[in-house]
């Protein structure tokens, strides 16, 4: 990833200078078995990663694709709530 510095900062995810808009699918279309889908539409052709998490402080990634695409998350069920971000990765 690339820091305000400059510099290459392996780990890190940087979101804030690439914009992302989340778009959610009418809510009609997210599935009763508990998948939940939205649309990634960054900087097409570019790598976004999707990652999740439930309290806001721990992210755990779920995906890499080239924008623009719908993102499905399968294991939305599991959990009583889940928080998503998205971010381009080199």
């Amino acid at each position: 990833m690339l820091a305000p510095t400059g510099r290459d900062m392996p780990g890190d995810f940087l979101s804030a200078f690439i914009r992302v808009h989340l778009r959610l699918k009418d809510w009609s279309k997210v599935s009763t078995n508990g998948q939940f889908q939205f649309d990634i539409s960054g900087v097409t052709g570019l790598n976004y990663s999707v990652q999740a998490s439930t309290n806001l402080v721990d992210w755990v990634p779920l995906g890499t694709n080239v924008s623009p695409f719908t993102f499905l998350d399968t294991n939305a069920a599991h959990f009583p709530q889940r928080f998503y971000r998205s971010g381009f990765v080199q």
